[in-house]
């Protein structure tokens, strides 16, 4: 009976305690909760942020004024200027676009997108640009020119247009069209009538910037010399690209290749500012702009793409290539080849600048340009 009393005695003692201790806990969580809240923020982004944001939907806008940086043409360096651009019905759009280079590079264009018809099958498109550069570099001719051997023209071209594509699926097109081009430079005087066809596979998301999917396309393009006659030529010209997304698209791994070739008739020539090139910020990017020309060329490029902000890439990158002669010299022999690292501001389906160092064997080269690489 004593020992009965005594438990209960000590049930009542410490049950009331233990209730008191909880209740102790509880109200102390919830104080530093409270002082917590208090001391939470919304989240502010730092100037740096701010600015690419700004961009970004500037240049992501549908209609009206935006600014413009990248190149006006290779070799040209580091282009600034603006555009206009305004939607023509619900899938049509037109832009205006103008630029000035540090080296004095002047560029002008103009496109316009028609509203698609045909159940959206049939898509026209017009466009005319002027440029100005007072200073391409010009190497000579073949895979192996010397670097010492670099010379300068003047090249203003004038260039109006239009182009029709027929999607006959949502991955597959084919499509014509045709250039009025007239070539002023310190080389020839030319005018050009350009003929040109073409069928393509591309299932990007969008063409300026995605993140998987593939494009394999080929081109070909007749330049019908109206002037002296002697400048006629074809080019027939093939790329793959392909989109490999890694770990949900974080990173990916991009491949690229590309062939042209030329072909002249006996007593034609191809002039110097037409021949297909390698070097500068869209190909063999360890060489400067125009570092190797000649009438074929060859190209392979690979980079490895990751993203460490909302809209900045970074990549690593190899290229290799050549040009020859003849096209039975598109070989994998000599080729000249560079290693390099980049980083690129991007839009959800657009590329506004790309900033890549690369290194071949010719040292280290600094590459500014707009859009995608590939």
């Amino acid at each position: 009976m004593r020992f009965r009393i005594g438990v209960a005695l000590v049930v009542l003692l410490h049950v009331p305690g233990v209730a008191f201790a909880q209740d102790t806990r509880a109200e102390e969580v919830a104080r530093l909760q409270a002082e917590k809240a208090q001391q939470l923020r919304p989240y502010e982004p730092s100037r740096g942020e701010k600015a690419i944001d700004l961009a970004s939907r500037m240049l992501a806008a549908g209609h009206g004024a935006y600014p413009w940086v990248g190149s006006a043409y290779p070799g040209g360096s580091f282009t600034l200027g603006a555009g206009y651009r305004h939607s023509l019905g619900d899938t049509g759009v037109y832009n205006l676009l103008g630029g000035w280079s540090v080296k004095n590079y002047k560029v002008a264009r103009a496109d316009v997108k028609l509203p698609e018809f045909a159940h959206r099958h049939i898509v026209i498109t017009a466009h005319g640009g002027w440029l100005d550069a007072p200073e391409v570099a010009f190497y000579g001719l073949g895979n192996d020119s010397p670097k010492d051997g670099k010379t300068t023209y003047e090249y203003t071209p004038t260039t109006v247009g239009a182009t029709g594509t027929l999607r006959l699926t949502n991955w597959l097109s084919a499509g014509a069209g045709a250039d009025y081009l007239s070539v002023d430079s310190s080389i020839a005087d030319v005018t050009y009538l350009v003929s040109r066809a073409g069928v393509g596979i591309d299932w990007r998301p969008a063409p300026d910037y995605s993140r998987r999917g593939g494009l394999y396309r080929l081109e070909w393009t007749s330049h019908d010399d109206r002037d002296v006659g002697t400048f006629t030529f074809r080019q027939l010209e093939a790329e793959l690209v392909q989109l490999l997304p890694l770990f949900h698209e974080s990173s990916i791994i991009a491949l690229r290749g590309l062939a042209t070739t030329t072909d002249v008739d006996a007593g034609q020539t191809i002039p110097v500012f037409m021949l297909p090139s390698l070097g500068g910020g869209t190909n063999l990017r360890g060489y400067p702009s125009w570092r190797f020309r000649d009438r074929h060329r060859l190209l392979l490029s690979a980079e490895y793409r990751w993203t460490p902000a909302q809209v900045i890439d970074m990549a690593l990158f190899a290229d290799a290539g050549k040009v020859a002669a003849n096209r039975s010299d598109l070989d994998l022999d000599g080729l000249k080849s560079d290693i390099g690292i980049g980083v690129r501001l991007h839009g959800p389906s657009f590329t506004a600048m790309r900033l890549d160092f690369a290194r071949g064997r010719e040292g280290w080269v600094i590459n500014i340009g707009g859009g995608a690489a590939f």
